[in-house]
């Protein structure tokens, strides 16, 4: 059999209903494909914010399920116990927590990505050792694919970036209009631009003073400059954390025009 050129096959079983008890569940849509998807931590959260802000994502995956059969062999080839249903003991269908499409000069490759805390992972406990057998056997499966596999922790995770996304997403859209009316939108832009870069005053300020200037609503401006975030207009470093109380500074010179 064969694996090389299957797809990774996407049916979200698990629900924010069925895992309704475990914590910091929630729905969220896709700005890179519109899917709405079940997140079912606040560390898969995180996880998602990283991939939704990556410029070279194609496509996303989530809960997506193991062929059966395949990791009843693998965990027989690796002599440890295949995952059970914990009141039939039958063996249940394996799924993996995200697999991110991602487009390269040489077509399209894929990522296979497990989403653990830390401390499920100690292998000196008798849970963490369970938790990396059931890895090992998602990693034998995808790589069986010729698809990379990885465990994203907490470490890994970029918590100013992911705060930033946060704040942001709403604009990240695809149609997401400017939160100012158009016949406004090219001179709030060039006054909020021009004034960011020749000004030391705080983010907030001077989109307070540019609300002010052109006679808009308290807090438009400022809203405009997390739209010119989210779509790039403004490059600036994202993996910071983005303090409104502070001078916002540009990793480039953006046009004063908009």
């Amino acid at each position: 059999m064969t694996h090389k050129d299957e797809q990774p096959k996407y049916r979200s079983n698990l629900t924010v209903r069925k895992f309704s008890s475990r914590g910091r569940v929630s729905r969220i849509k896709s700005h890179i494909t519109g899917r709405t998807y079940h997140v079912m931590s606040g560390l898969e959260l995180s996880v998602f914010c990283m991939i939704e802000w990556a410029t070279k994502i194609s496509d996303l995956y989530m809960q997506v399920e193991l062929d059966l059969t395949e990791t009843l062999w693998i965990a027989e080839q690796l002599d440890i116990k295949h995952p059970v249903d914990q009141k039939t003991q039958k063996p249940v269908t394996a799924t993996t927590d995200l697999i991110a499409c991602i487009e390269t000069n040489f077509g399209e490759d894929h990522f296979a990505i497990e989403v653990k805390p830390l401390e499920e992972l100690n292998p000196l406990t008798k849970s963490g050792k369970r938790h990396l057998e059931k890895l090992e056997i998602r990693r034998r499966y995808w790589e069986a694919r010729n698809i990379r596999f990885m465990i994203m922790t907490e470490k890994e995770i970029s918590t100013d970036l992911v705060e930033n996304v946060k704040h942001i997403r709403k604009y990240m859209h695809e149609g997401a209009k400017p939160p100012i009316r158009e016949s406004l939108l090219v001179q709030a832009y060039s006054e909020l631009t021009q004034s960011i870069l020749e000004n030391d005053e705080s983010l907030a300020k001077v989109a307070e003073n540019c609300d002010t200037k052109l006679a808009l609503k308290h807090g438009s401006c400022l809203a405009l400059a997390w739209y010119l975030i989210a779509t790039r207009k403004w490059i600036v470093d994202i993996r910071q954390n983005i303090d409104t109380s502070k001078k916002l500074n540009f990793l480039l010179q953006p046009p004063l025009e908009f």
